[in-house]
């Protein structure tokens, strides 16, 4: 068993690097070098390689036999994947948490709404409160799996958004926030339908900004 030292340095280590992925800092495709890691992270060459095997396992990294690590591609068909599996998992939460949630936990979600208000113009602050929005929801639905799953999901809509999807995401802050009480109001109501309609009437909208944008600056018709 790891000493908890031995659990932190990997921790401290896998973090860096996948926020370093998510972040552009290692591009899509480029390689990472395991030396180099270990010399920037003053650390061996064993952590580094248990935590590629877990971004590897997690989809961010690639490796093959005598090919070494690279960073996995963006491809812009990934857009429509994260979408459908983020939305299928705002449902299930959203459609749970809605009879689980306590009085207290619906101010919350409302506060975390009302604070999102002074990041409009701040697409990357913006995001993070998204991100704490949804994993709220996920906690309050008391579904370990499926909040395990959203963290990962909304990682790679992170990184997405970033590579890509920059420009399109901060012209939808506002909208995104009139969708977000929407539904809050829907969940607040218990009807899981309504929950439902709100979430794919959001998502098909948003995603279809997104593919416009691709389909303009990408010349890729998805």
């Amino acid at each position: 068993m790891m000493n908890s030292k031995y659990q932190n340095k990997n921790q401290i280590v896998y973090k860096k690097i996948r926020d370093s992925i998510i972040s552009g800092e290692f591009e899509p495709g480029s390689r990472i070098v395991i030396d180099t890691l270990a010399l920037e992270l003053n650390v061996s060459h064993s952590p580094i390689r248990e935590c590629l095997r877990l971004l590897e396992a997690e989809g961010f990294v690639t490796i093959r036999p005598f090919a070494g690590v690279t960073v996995t591609d963006l491809e812009p068909e990934l857009i429509i994947e994260v979408f459908e599996l983020l939305e299928s998992l705002e449902i299930i939460t959203s459609c749970r948490a809605s009879t689980c949630a306590t009085p207290e936990q619906f101010d919350n979600l409302t506060s975390i709404i009302n604070d999102m208000e002074e990041y409009i113009s701040s697409p990357n602050r913006w995001s993070a409160k998204n991100f704490e929005f949804h994993m709220a929801i996920c906690e309050y639905a008391n579904m370990t799996i499926t909040k395990n799953m959203m963290h990962r999901a909304l990682l790679h809509w992170d990184r997405l958004r970033r590579y890509y999807l920059q420009v399109v995401s901060s012209q939808r802050i506002s909208q995104a926030q009139l969708e977000h009480r929407e539904l809050l109001k829907a969940m607040r109501s218990g009807d899981p339908q309504c929950i439902t309609d709100v979430i794919q009437r959001h998502n098909k909208a948003a995603l279809n900004d997104y593919l416009e944008y691709v389909r303009v600056t990408q010349k890729v018709d998805l």
